[in-house]
């Protein structure tokens, strides 16, 4: 089990773990919608499409190896900008 954190451990390998990871902390952000409108939406909002684009980019990177970069680094990019991510484990 590697911490997704450690990020530049992770190879193509890793994509169905990472994909199951960042699906799951997609489903947490989709469960936690606020009801109300205003910047409290728009950041829920904003997490749950950089999620989605992280994961588009991982699936795309079974096809398209040269993919798995950029979610890489769009995966430190949203940690950057959220967090959240640190402490999430990949794999069994």
């Amino acid at each position: 089990m590697k911490l997704i954190k450690d990020l530049e451990s992770f190879t193509i390998k890793d994509i169905g773990n990472l994909i199951t990871c960042i699906e799951s902390r997609l489903e947490y952000e989709e469960d936690r919608e606020p009801e109300s409108d205003g910047a409290i939406w728009d950041d829920w909002n904003q997490r749950v499409s950089d999620l989605t684009e992280i994961i588009d980019y991982l699936e795309s990177s079974e096809e398209y190896p040269e993919d798995f970069g950029e979610a890489i680094d769009l995966i430190k990019l949203y940690q950057e900008v959220h967090g959240g991510l640190s402490r999430l484990t990949v794999g069994e």
